[in-house]
């Protein structure tokens, strides 16, 4: 468990190809506040955090709440080029459910200055069905998809890796992943492609690329 420092200073240098602005602290900036959120490194083949730029000299940030006095969701927060926090106010916006166990978030900036979002929900019978879900939230922190976003594919029973994704010219996302099997089953790999209302272009499976043999 790495506390809120590792974060900072990970936003630090990620900022640090351009000039620091005056709002860029030397210890890099705080997305939420001390004492409420700690992050975990990233864990082979997946992580709890992820970012990209926003295309306007500021960065996007997807990151797993781990509080410990309620289960773990997921939540996005946008600094600008000063390092202000832009979204969801002081403690970020809420994009997936704590009850799922939200897990491996992948973040893409959609060209317009907000960014679509791709995780699996880990744990089932809570009312969310496990699978790889996505989120577009615009500019200004409002999300496109009625909330958890939408399923953009099932598993049978868990899922390996993080979630491979990229965002087309016409502001669409692309997902792969990969579905595993039970146990001495069938994993199998496939892609699907979404569009900001969240429509699935293809069908509600995905297309399946191939399969473990």
């Amino acid at each position: 468990m790495r506390t809120l420092a590792i974060l900072a200073a990970t936003l630090l240098l990620a900022a640090g190809a351009r000039p620091a602005h005056a709002a860029w602290a030397q210890a890099g900036n705080t997305v939420v506040p001390n004492g409420i959120l700690s992050f975990d490194f990233p864990v082979p083949g997946g992580g709890f955090s992820s970012l990209c730029s926003d295309g306007h000299g500021g960065m996007i940030v997807a990151f797993r709440q781990n509080a410990s006095s309620t289960p773990d969701s997921l939540k996005m927060q946008r600094l600008d080029r000063n390092g202000s926090t832009l979204w969801g106010g002081t403690n970020g916006l809420l994009v997936g459910p704590a009850e799922g166990m939200p897990d491996t978030p992948t973040v893409l900036a959609d060209g317009s200055g907000g960014a679509w979002i791709a995780y699996f929900i880990a744990f089932s019978g809570t009312g969310y069905a496990l699978g790889l879900y996505a989120q577009h939230v615009d500019s200004n922190g409002n999300p496109s998809i009625p909330f958890p976003g939408i399923r953009v594919g099932g598993l049978s029973t868990g899922m390996t890796g993080q979630p491979r994704a990229a965002v087309t010219p016409g502001g669409k996302l692309l997902a792969l992943w990969i579905g595993q099997g039970p146990i001495g089953g069938v994993d199998t790999v496939r892609v699907q492609r979404v569009s900001k209302t969240g429509a699935l272009d293809f069908g509600a499976a995905g297309v399946l690329l191939g399969t473990s043999t």
